[in-house]
């Protein structure tokens, strides 16, 4: 049985250069576009983080698997490390979600020790987020933002 296509040497460089020439073109969209197809979350996850936050590593970067919202997808919380991305209130974190086909970074950029995702609060379908057990977060459909936490007090009359 023959192969349905053969290249050689010589077509595989020819297609190699049209593929070069047509990202080119395209302003590099062609290429970008290549890149995505069979990326894992977390390999998008990462560039996303690394595109926000300038002379980042991969190697700075740890990954917390998280239920952040109600498509139950591939949702990461991203910890920063090192001495540009960390101080006295911890680490900035950012969190990557995934939805359908498309994986985002939602503006986040906080720094905390400690930060867990509450299992039974939420806000446009998206669970609130506790930092250092101090301050909670709610996310107002654009990103998530302090909100005051009830107390005893709140509730007498």
């Amino acid at each position: 049985m023959k192969p349905m296509l053969q290249l050689g040497l010589g077509g595989t460089a020819i297609l190699g250069l049209s593929f070069f020439a047509a990202n080119l073109a395209t302003g590099g969209a062609l290429l970008a576009a290549v890149s995505t197809v069979g990326s894992s979350v977390r390999e998008e996850c990462t560039n996303l983080v690394m595109r926000e936050h300038e002379g980042i590593t991969a190697e700075a970067l740890t990954f917390e698997g998280v239920a952040i919202n109600d498509t139950r997808g591939d949702d990461y919380l991203v910890r920063l490390s090192g001495d540009a991305h960390c101080g006295s209130a911890g680490c900035i974190h950012e969190l990557c979600l995934s939805q359908e086909d498309e994986v985002s970074l939602v503006p986040f950029g906080y720094a905390a020790k400690n930060i867990g995702v509450l299992s039974t609060t939420g806000t446009n379908n998206y669970r609130d987020v506790e930092l250092n057990g101090e301050m909670t977060l709610s996310f107002d459909g654009n990103r998530y933002s302090p909100i005051e936490r009830a107390t005893e007090t709140d509730y007498l009359e």
